[in-house]
C-alpha cells in the first residue's frame, strides 16, 4: 500500500472521528456553564449594580450569594432576567437563577432579549412588557439584569429612565 493510499484511506475516518469527539465536547458544555460571569477572567469586566429609580436596580447576573445580599440590603423582591435561553452559557445560568430565587423566595421573569440586534422589534417588544411590569407592581423593588450587566440592561436602562411614571 502506498502512502497515498494510506492517507486516503485514514483521512475520511480521521474527520469522522474527530466531529464525533466534537459533538461530544460541546454536549458535555452544554451540560455545565463554564461561563459564568462571577469567575475569572470575566468578573473583571463585568458592570456594577446602580439605581435607575427608586424602585429599579440594573447590573450583572448575580450568583446565590449576591442574590441574597441584593435582597437583603437592597430589599429587592422582584428579579428580572433578560438572559436569552437560546444561548447556551445562558441557559444553564437562567436555570440555576430560577432555583436560586425560589429558595431566596424571590420572585423571577425572563424577558429575553437578543445580543446582537439590540434595536429589534422584539427587543423592543420585551423592554414594553417589562415596563409594564414595573408600572403594575410600583411597591415591588426590582434588579434588572443581564448577563455581564454593559449590554442589554443598558439598553433597558435607556427606556427606563425616559419613564415617568414610576
Amino acid at each position: 500500500m502506498s502512502v497515498l493510499s494510506k492517507f486516503i484511506y485514514l483521512l475520511p475516518r480521521i474527520i469522522l472521528y474527530s466531529i464525533f469527539l466534537i459533538f461530544l465536547f460541546l454536549f458535555f458544555l452544554i451540560n455545565f456553564s463554564y461561563f459564568e460571569p462571577y469567575l475569572y477572567p470575566l468578573h473583571l469586566i463585568k458592570g456594577k449594580a446602580k439605581y435607575v429609580k427608586k424602585n429599579i436596580i440594573i447590573g450583572p447576573y448575580p450568583n446565590k450569594r449576591e442574590l441574597k445580599i441584593l435582597k437583603e440590603k437592597l430589599g429587592i423582591t422582584v428579579v428580572i432576567s433578560l438572559l436569552n435561553p437560546n444561548l447556551l452559557p445562558e441557559k444553564s445560568l437562567l436555570n440555576e437563577e430560577l432555583k436560586n430565587t425560589k429558595e431566596l423566595g424571590l420572585k423571577f421573569y425572563n424577558y429575553p432579549l437578543e445580543y446582537f440586534n439590540l434595536n429589534s422589534e422584539y427587543n423592543l417588544s420585551m423592554i414594553q412588557k417589562i415596563k409594564f411590569s414595573i408600572k403594575k407592581n410600583p411597591q415591588e423593588i426590582f434588579y434588572i439584569h443581564c448577563y455581564l450587566g454593559k449590554h442589554r440592561v443598558e439598553l433597558v436602562e435607556e427606556y427606563i429612565k425616559n419613564e415617568t411614571s414610576y
